[in-house]
């Protein structure tokens, strides 16, 4: 009872007050993207403010919050298979229910978000569980037709031409992946007609924020959202070039992914054989001398195009399994993406220029004085960090701070300060950020310069080198931030 207690967290929005059960940290998390989602039904998703509150249909998230809670409780969030949403919807319209599109944290799952008001979730689960009995339905009778065509397969086997056995053998392989794809789709609606899969609370819902933009600033993200910019979690790309087979599965339109470390792009079209009824994927790169690369994963088993042609296709788009891309289902969204994201004001920053250029209070709140000097303090802690563990440091960076300079790894610590290390190991790439260890008692040469003049040199162990990197790291987060105040 007690631990229950130390975790209750009261989080007030706008005059709102919630409790749920989780850590403080998760509590400001929660506090950030709820205020997001007031927000973005403010400033320009939805424009149903006129509307009376009590009107069916669709809301903004600060409606259907208000609604919920003239019942005594917080909305919940459901999530809709893409293909159903619209069916669910027009069900939910003609029964006089509520809900609101709300922040898609996992854009590349099939799944969209709604926000229902709590007391009006059984109905719109029930209506959810109607649509989904059908395309049950169609799904076992699909599977069905499947496992006849993949015995009709097997039964050439028995009379086949030694030259043709190998393609049946693919097709047979392929089939059951196809079959396998559909199964899991069946069992995803076999669990939402039982009603095994719940509505999710509201805390459970924003911590699917975490490893995206809105953990970070959520105002930044809002602001790029507006401007087109998707929000989602980078993606293996080994995961992301994995053959697909059933129908069902392919996109409406190509894929398209991207490394923002390299600007490296590749597209995914998807076809249909004519034969075979079965899915097949075309990859495209263009490597740094403009050569282009085609690949394709046509006629061939998922593990033949892993052992084959996916290394293939990674070097030519100078990629490997680790790197980790951004996935977008139109060229139109990564364009937004490349043009916007980190490069959009949040409405809080845009506030405080206008603040200082007039010259009135810089923060209009101490909430929002936090949620500014939080974000800026996050994106100094960004930039280099050390963790000391067995015998190794291992160094954590931005790869823009890193050169190879007279045969020595250089790392840029800030302006006046660089480390110079001979011999780097298990160097990888995660989150857009460079981690390599090195033996602690390594002589490293750290070096403090004015532009290109010296100003000292001296030798440090592995160790102290990680103790200067969290030092400046650490002074660099808690500076104070420079913004001017004003009086009236």
């Amino acid at each position: 009872m007690a631990d229950e207690i130390a975790q209750a967290c009261e989080v007030e929005i706008e005059g709102i007050k919630m409790v749920f059960k989780g850590s403080l940290e998760a509590a400001q998390l929660l506090a950030r993207i709820m205020r997001t989602l007031f927000n973005w039904g403010k400033f320009g998703y939805n424009h149903h403010q006129d509307k009376k509150l009590h009107e069916k249909g669709e809301k903004t998230f600060k409606q259907i919050m208000d609604l919920s809670l003239e019942h005594g409780a917080p909305p919940q969030i459901i999530d809709v298979r893409e293909e159903d949403l619209k069916e669910v919807l027009r069900i939910a319209g003609e029964k006089g229910l509520h809900w609101a599109p709300t922040i898609d944290f996992t854009p590349n799952d099939k799944l969209t978000p709604i926000a229902v008001p709590a007391h009006e979730v059984v109905l719109m689960m029930s209506i959810q569980q109607k649509v989904a009995s059908g395309k049950l339905e169609n799904l076992k009778d699909k599977l069905n037709k499947v496992d006849s065509q993949i015995a009709e397969e097997k039964e050439k086997l028995l009379t086949v031409k030694p030259d043709e056995r190998k393609a049946i053998e693919t097709k047979i392989e392929n089939l059951t992946q196809a079959k396998e794809e559909a199964s899991k789709q069946a069992e995803h609606y076999e669990m939402v007609v039982a009603g095994e899969i719940k509505p999710m609370e509201i805390g459970e819902y924003c911590s699917h924020a975490e490893g995206t933009s809105f953990e970070v600033h959520p105002e930044r993200a809002l602001a790029e959202l507006e401007k087109g910019v998707e929000p989602g979690k980078k993606v293996d790309a080994k995961e992301c070039f994995q053959p697909i087979r059933d129908k069902s599965l392919m996109p409406e339109t190509g894929c398209y992914y991207y490394w923002a470390d390299s600007g490296r792009e590749v597209t995914r079209k998807f076809n249909v054989d004519e034969k075979t009824g079965m899915v097949w994927s075309q990859y495209g790169t263009i490597s740094h001398n403009g050569e282009k690369h085609i690949f394709d994963d046509k006629n061939m088993t998922k593990e033949k195009w892993n052992e084959e042609k996916l290394p293939e296709l990674l070097y030519a788009a100078e990629m490997f399994e680790g790197t980790e891309l951004r996935a977008f289902d139109s060229y139109e969204k990564l364009n937004a993406y490349m043009k916007f994201h980190g490069k959009v004001k949040s409405q809080a920053e845009i506030n405080i220029e206008n603040a200082i250029k007039e010259g009135k209070e810089v923060f209009s709140s101490a909430e929002e004085q936090r949620e500014i000097e939080r974000f800026i303090s996050e994106d100094r802690k960004s930039r280099a960090f050390a963790r000391m563990n067995d015998g190794h440091v291992s160094v954590t960076v931005e790869p823009e701070r890193l050169y190879w300079s007279q045969g020595k790894l250089r790392v840029m610590l800030n302006e006046q300060e660089d480390i110079l290390i001979a011999k780097p190991e298990n160097e990888s790439l995660k989150n857009g950020m460079v981690t390599f260890e090195v033996e602690k008692d390594t002589q490293i040469l750290y070096v403090k310069h004015d532009g290109d003049n010296l100003v000292s040199s001296s030798k440090l162990t592995a160790e102290e080198a990680g103790k200067r990197i969290n030092k400046l790291t650490k002074d660099a987060a808690t500076a104070p931030i420079q913004t001017k105040k004003h009086s009236r």
